[in-house]
């Protein structure tokens, strides 16, 4: 009896290891995606955003049973890395990409990431989708960039138009953080409507919740930056007249 449960439990066993590995040799390749945008510091929403809406992507993909590419059906699993907004940390993981062999990457999330890359994703063979506006990254000589969203210069002209003719809107005014990236954003914001105006300080308006042109200013941080006509004033805010 002990033998023959012996012989039982034995070839039961060798039966579920060639399941096993049937199973495993069943199982879809992997295609791995890169993200590399900042997930952590003031600005991590930006990235958090991404990457949970990538991986939530893949695991639809992958419980529908994958994606198929040149007969292949893939597995699509999410690598990410926190550049932390840093383009020196945005380089470190794009070359962290390149050495997982990954092709494909979602960022960096800013334009001085998105150039800071450039020679490591060219180099390397992979395309990448920054959120990021310069035209420079998707003319020639770059090649390897795809944009990812729809740029300001792209959409502006047709809000602007719609506003001044639909609306009779004259003016426009911009909010930005004060950094580098947001205030590139806007002085291209500025740039392509026909009246422009001039920069002041929002810190006090946001702590004195005062208000412009009738609308009520939020309480916000004190680097926030936006135009108004009236050189010097401290009243301003983001509205349309």
């Amino acid at each position: 009896m002990k033998k023959r449960n012996f012989i039982a439990t034995s070839l039961l066993s060798a039966l579920m290891a060639a399941g096993f590995c049937s199973a495993a040799l069943a199982a879809n390749p992997v295609l791995k995606i890169g993200f590399v945008g900042v997930t952590s510091g003031p600005a991590a929403s930006w990235g958090i955003s991404n990457q949970r809406s990538m991986e939530t992507s893949a695991d639809l993909i992958n419980e529908a049973g994958g994606v198929k590419i040149g007969g292949t059906t893939y597995d699509v699993k999410i690598v990410a890395f926190d550049d932390q907004k840093d383009p020196k940390r945005a380089i470190a993981g794009m070359e962290k990409m390149a050495q997982e062999g990954i092709h494909y990457v979602v960022g960096p999330n800013v334009d001085d990431g998105a150039a800071a890359v450039r020679p490591v994703a060219e180099q390397k063979g992979i395309m990448y989708f920054p959120y990021a506006f310069p035209k420079s990254l998707y003319t020639k000589p770059a090649s390897n960039a795809i944009l990812g969203m729809v740029a300001n210069y792209q959409s502006g002209p047709a809000i602007y138009k719609y506003l001044m003719k639909e609306k009779a809107i004259k003016k426009v005014a911009f909010v930005a953080a004060n950094e580098s990236d947001p205030s590139r954003s806007r002085a291209k914001g500025d740039h392509v409507f026909p009246l422009r105006l001039p920069q002041i300080s929002l810190h006090q308006a946001c702590k004195q919740r005062h208000t412009w042109n009738g609308c009520q200013l939020p309480i916000g941080s004190s680097d926030l930056q936006i135009p108004d006509e009236r050189k010097g004033h401290q009243k301003s805010g983001f509205c349309c007249s």
